[in-house]
This record gives C-alpha cells, structure tokens and sequence, in this order.
C-alpha cells in the first residue's frame, strides 16, 4: 500500500468513528444535520404518511452537492437513516433509500 493509500485508509476510519447525525425536534420537518471530520451536512427532513422522509442529493449529484465521494453515499446514508430513527421512531422502525427525480430516505415508523 502507498503512503497516499495509507493515509486515505487512516482518514477514512478517522470519519468513521467521529461522525455524527443529528435530527431536530421539530414537529413535522426540520433538519437532519451529518458532521463527520470533513464537515458537515444539512438535509430536509418531513414527516409523510408512512413516517419520516429526509430529502438527499441523487447519487449523480451527491459529490457535487456534498463534497463526499460517491462511493460513501449509501453508507453515510444509512447512518443517518439509524440515527434518525432511534430520534424519531424506535425499535421496529425500517427505511430505505428511494431514487427518482428526486432521491430520499424513506423512514417508515
């Protein structure tokens, strides 16, 4: 492994371990706000008839609107879909990632 290979490992584990994903206490939307060590993130979150959409870049505009590489979307993604739901829903709660012409995360309560 080089040195430049190395250190992107390092930094990636780094992110990992001190990443964050916070919702509001807002009543029927608000914010879903990711901090990891690159920066943070702010999402729209609403609630829906199922339960909870937080609203997300498409996987072709994810790098250009987050600065985060693609290839982390889906995990970063479900971070945020855990950490959402121990907020905001509990135990039982599922989600997954919807894309279309817009792409969310779909938190069903």
């Amino acid at each position: 492994m080089s040195k430049a290979e190395s250190y992107l490992v390092q930094f990636a584990r780094m992110s990992m371990r001190s990443r964050t994903a916070a919702i509001d206490d807002g009543g029927r939307g608000g914010d879903v706000t990711y901090t990891d060590a690159r920066g943070t993130l702010t999402f729209a979150w609403e609630m829906a008839s199922y339960g909870i959409e937080i609203m997300v870049p498409t996987a072709e505009r994810w790098e250009e609107q987050t600065g985060l590489p693609v290839a982390e979307r889906l995990e970063t993604l479900r971070f945020i879909a855990e950490r959402a739901s121990a907020k905001r829903g509990g135990p039982g709660c599922t989600f997954e990632v919807v894309e279309g012409p817009y792409a969310a995360i779909q938190i069903r309560l």
